[in-house]
């Protein structure tokens, strides 16, 4: 039987290649392991793979708990501030709940201490959080800035990774969107669409989906639109992902407003209604 080490880096390797239902449930048989030997650092590093998988998923409740068992398991160690897993993790808690100035200084710390370890996965993971961020803020010329200079010196390990190959091109295609630089936006698009792991993460895959679905909206090709939306809106109520379906639902009350099917849109309208009020609820 491999050794307990072979397998959590076998896990990480999973991770990585976006292979994210082998590696929960490798990571979730790992913790219960390391619990029995009280081996803290492997269970925080169980916990917080767990957790960002949950959050990439878009299980919001369960990368809530996984998030909070992860900051009860460093309570154990001295210095737990200095963790650069755990600031990453208040971001992406501050994303959840709409903070973004709080998920900004949380992902800049991360950022600070990975640079200090020359971790740089995690300072370009922070740095696409931050863009985005920035990006919910309307601040599209900051955004955009920021993706220039990420993709001028992290091209080699953009290219090379899933989960920032998507990250980069769907956050920068929403910022042309956003600055209406279109056909350099639908050429980010095909690059999405082309990529042999598309389909590996639904959300992924959904939110590929609803950016071509804008560009189809913004060039008036609101039929092709709706086949996009009609797939994505599947998707994000199948996983239960409240930003993302909140997102499809807004783009299908468009659509068919614009298309002159007014009782259509009210159903989606009365959807975004009761996800809101579920939303406002669990805060």
């Amino acid at each position: 039987m491999p050794s307990l080490l072979s397998r959590i880096d076998y896990a990480i390797t999973l991770f990585q290649a976006a292979e994210y239902e082998e590696a929960k449930i490798l990571f979730g048989r790992l913790f219960k392991l390391y619990k029995r030997e009280n081996h803290i650092e492997n269970m925080k590093l169980c916990l917080y793979h767990l957790a960002c998988i949950a959050y990439i998923q878009g299980e919001r409740q369960n990368f809530y708990e996984l998030s909070s068992l992860y900051q009860a398991c460093i309570l154990n160690k001295e210095d737990v501030l200095q963790d650069i897993e755990y600031y990453m993790l208040r971001g992406l808690e501050g994303l959840s709940f709409h903070h973004y100035g709080e998920a900004i200084h949380a992902f800049s710390y991360a950022i600070a201490l990975a640079e200090k370890r020359r971790l740089t996965e995690h300072k370009i993971l922070s740095l696409l959080y931050i863009q985005k961020c920035h990006l919910l803020l309307g601040h599209t010329e900051l955004t955009l800035k920021i993706s220039n200079e990420l993709w001028t010196t992290y091209q080699e390990e953009i290219q090379s990774d899933t989960v920032q190959f998507f990250y980069y091109h769907l956050n920068r295609a929403d910022t042309l969107y956003a600055l209406a630089h279109l056909e350099e936006m639908s050429e980010l698009l095909k690059a999405c669409e082309t990529h042999k792991d598309l389909q590996a993460v639904p959300q992924v895959y959904a939110k590929t989906l609803v950016t071509r679905a804008k560009f189809h909206m913004a060039k008036k090709k609101n039929r092709l639109a709706l086949s996009a939306l009609k797939k994505a809106v599947e998707i994000a109520e199948s996983r239960e992902d409240p930003i993302l379906q909140s997102e499809v639902y807004e783009l299908l009350i468009e659509n068919y407003e614009r298309r002159g099917k007014p009782k259509k849109a009210l159903h989606y309208a009365k959807k975004r209604l009761a996800l809101h009020t579920k939303m406002m609820k669990a805060l």
